[in-house]
């Protein structure tokens, strides 16, 4: 779109115009802590570096911390709780957790099915084409089958607040594996704004937000 013929087009009808310069970027390299693996699997999507927010926020949850990002429409929030999730799902997976330690888990709640889906989608895949993490929906139209797969093998699920409310976790009992083993809980609740929640928190009363 050509919003300057739009403007001109419209200028009859336009009570306000606000020009926001452009900010310089901020970026940061990637953490020490993060997992080869999860590192290699952003890289092959283009992400080389992280933005200042994006930093800031992966800090926060790998201490342990409560945080809160929002930011604008696309301005990468998923990466924030993606690499701390992958990291300890990755780590687990492969036999690095400490012995004696559940194998860890990670939930993500979004307010749409299709939303859950898409980031289902977008997560990374590692160099093979493979998935690094045992990742899927479950939602209304999951049928019996995957339920039970989700419940005795998926590291990642990835569903909705009705789903939690009216399956999840009246039948608790039977999702005990993926609630004992909690790293990351993650609230998507728009287009600006993710709430991950580390899970046991280290640290008490401590939160962080960007």
């Amino acid at each position: 779109m050509d919003i300057g013929r739009l403007l001109s087009r419209h200028g009859d009808r336009i009570l306000h115009l606000h020009d926001v310069p452009a900010r310089e970027a901020v970026v940061e390299p990637w953490p020490e802590w993060v997992e080869p693996r999860v590192r290699t699997a952003f890289a092959a999507q283009g992400v080389t570096h992280l933005w200042g927010h994006q930093a800031e926020a992966l800090a926060h949850v790998h201490a342990g911390r409560h945080v809160v990002v929002s930011t604008g429409t696309a301005s990468g929030k998923s990466l924030t709780y993606q690499v701390p999730a992958l990291d300890a799902l990755v780590r687990g997976r492969s036999g690095d957790a400490l012995q004696g330690h559940r194998a860890p888990t990670a939930l993500y709640l979004a307010p749409t099915k299709a939303l859950a889906a898409d980031q289902l989608r977008r997560l990374p895949l590692g160099p093979d084409g493979a998935a690094l993490v045992r990742a899927t929906t479950v939602d209304g139209d999951s049928s019996l089958d995957d339920r039970a797969w989700a419940r005795d093998h998926a590291q990642l699920v990835l569903t909705n607040p009705d789903t939690i409310h009216h399956t999840l976790l009246p039948g608790h009992e039977r999702w005990s594996r993926l609630f004992a083993g909690l790293r990351i809980v993650v609230w998507r609740t728009g287009s600006a704004r993710v709430t991950c929640w580390a899970w046991p928190p280290r640290t008490r009363s401590s939160s962080g937000s960007t």
